[in-house]
């Protein structure tokens, strides 16, 4: 595996990077010629990846194998990278967990809030500063279409990617003219190891139809336009981006459609309440 030195395009720090979208987004940075920083729990699978990039598209590929929970993370990426030219930031990795609200645990709760929030806040804040001075960057924030309105059985989730949206959104309005672009990316359900949690638990997922599971690697192709093209919101796939449109409004409405169809998957016990 090569070492970072390239820099062909800039370097791309990719969380999350070891499976699922994470991995194509890999793939596709490295196709458009950028150098890698591989982020995730998984050293091996990593590794892997590291070296399969490098020989197939030539680019320089590392890898951190890091808990992006664990309290000095943000500062071993920022140590991993330093005098790098970090062109694009990618706030892929994140927890999603389902069910009653109640049946979650305090420190489960609080690794999502960590991982899915004040991660991507801290690494946001801890590599913006030098794409300012160079008045070039770009930062990619993996949201979610769950983040358009409240899922009840998806609460927590849900509320982090509203989070997520809410502040790319307005980030990127405050550094427009910068040079610096923030790009929110929501894509709606896709196959990956997450999704195959949530459907050991949730018979709903189970019944939808294919065309409602969107491919890791289409989600990484765009997410790649999207944000090579500045854009500030991209939503994968035509039938999620529909959806989103619909999704914006009312928001009462979709909650009690949320909690129908909740109710009808989980069964929840009130003497454990």
């Amino acid at each position: 595996m090569s070492s970072l030195k390239t820099d062909r395009r800039g370097l791309a720090v990719i969380t999350g990077a070891s499976a699922g979208i994470g991995k194509q987004l890999a793939y596709r940075f490295a196709e458009g010629g950028f150098d890698l920083l591989l982020v995730a729990r998984r050293e091996t699978l990593l590794r892997e990846l590291a070296d399969e990039i490098d020989a197939k598209y030539g680019v320089a590929a590392d890898v951190l194998a890091v808990d992006l929970l664990d309290f000095d993370a943000v500062d071993r990426v920022a140590a991993a990278c330093a005098k790098r030219r970090v062109r694009v930031l990618i706030n892929n990795a994140g927890i999603l967990e389902s069910g009653p609200f109640r049946n979650l645990t305090e420190r489960r709760a609080a690794e999502m809030v960590r991982l899915d929030v004040q991660t991507v806040v801290a690494l946001t804040q801890r590599f913006l500063p030098d794409m300012l001075v160079r008045g070039d960057g770009r930062i990619v924030n993996i949201a979610s279409v769950a983040g358009f309105q409240p899922i009840p059985y998806l609460t927590l989730y849900a509320a982090t990617k509203a989070f997520v949206l809410s502040f790319s959104e307005a980030l990127a309005e405050e550094l427009g003219g910068s040079g610096v672009t923030v790009t929110a990316v929501c894509p709606g359900l896709t196959a990956t190891d997450m999704l195959a949690d949530v459907g050991e638990f949730n018979t709903i997922v189970e019944r939808l139809p294919s065309i409602m599971i969107s491919a890791p690697e289409d989600v990484a192709r765009e997410t790649f336009e999207a944000c090579m093209g500045g854009e500030v919101v991209r939503v994968p796939g035509v039938v999620y981006w529909a959806l989103s449109g619909i999704f914006r409004y009312p928001r009462d409405f979709w909650r009690k459609i949320g909690g129908a169809l909740g109710r009808r998957t989980y069964t929840v016990d009130d003497s454990d309440a």
